[in-house]
């Protein structure tokens, strides 16, 4: 065994020498945290009254839809808390006010699975109802009709109008972390040679929330944060 040799002072009476691995330092970790848009407020108003305002600063960065609030911005262990404005991932899917196109078949197995947007469970039994039986329809009037061409695609496009409900009500958040919001939209269609249709959705409501409401709700998150300095980027 190793000697050790140890001189006590100053009326030390009992000296404990222990062997081993010593405890690991507690040294504080530096804090990363992200959610949805209101993350960096909700974070502040449970916890400021701990910080020291003056070393605190929030960057916003409107494009991103990204605010984020940085606390003790001096020290390597700073704490980050990040919040996105976020579109619902489920309003996406459906390819609303994008280039996104749809054939007849895939739009009828898209509406069956997505029910639970609907906002009328009857307004979508009855669209995937006629959606289906068109989608019949179409294939065989197509086939016993190539030699009329013309007609057969003047025909399908009347029935288009008449036949499927060119509307229907969605009851979904727009952003994540937000409410519901009932959004009508269209459906709209173009016919090619050989019968080919081309189906794709859009609803102005949305586009108004998107662009309207994006600006309001990153303000009103920037005014729970009104004291601490706020950069823009």
């Amino acid at each position: 065994m190793e000697e050790l040799k140890v001189t006590v002072e100053n009326g030390v009476k009992e000296l404990v020498i222990r062997e081993g691995k010593a405890p690991d330092v507690d040294v504080p970790q530096k804090v990363s945290l992200s959610g949805i848009i209101s993350a960096p407020s909700a974070f502040a108003a449970k916890r400021s009254q701990l910080w020291n305002k003056d070393n605190c600063h929030v960057v916003v960065n409107r494009l991103a839809g990204k605010i984020t609030l940085i606390v003790d911005e001096t020290s390597p262990r700073a704490t980050v808390v990040t919040g996105t404005l976020t579109l619902n991932p489920k309003l996406m899917h459906f390819g609303i006010n994008t280039d996104k196109m749809w054939k007849l078949g895939d739009l009828a197995k898209f509406v069956r699975m997505n029910r639970i947007s609907f906002a009328y469970p009857q307004e979508h039994t009855e669209l995937l109802d006629k959606l289906v039986k068109f989608s019949a329809k179409i294939e065989a009037e197509i086939k016993h009709e190539d030699d009329k061409r013309g007609n057969t695609l003047h025909l399908i496009q009347k029935r288009v109008q008449n036949e499927i409900p060119l509307g229907f009500e969605l009851l979904e958040p727009v952003w994540v972390g937000f409410k519901p919001t009932m959004l009508h939209v269209d459906i709209l269609c173009d016919l090619h040679d050989g019968g080919v249709m081309d189906f794709w959705l859009e609803s102005v409501p949305l586009a108004e929330e998107v662009h309207t409401q994006r600006d309001s709700i990153i303000e009103g998150e920037l005014l729970c944060l009104k004291d601490f300095v706020i950069i823009e980027q």
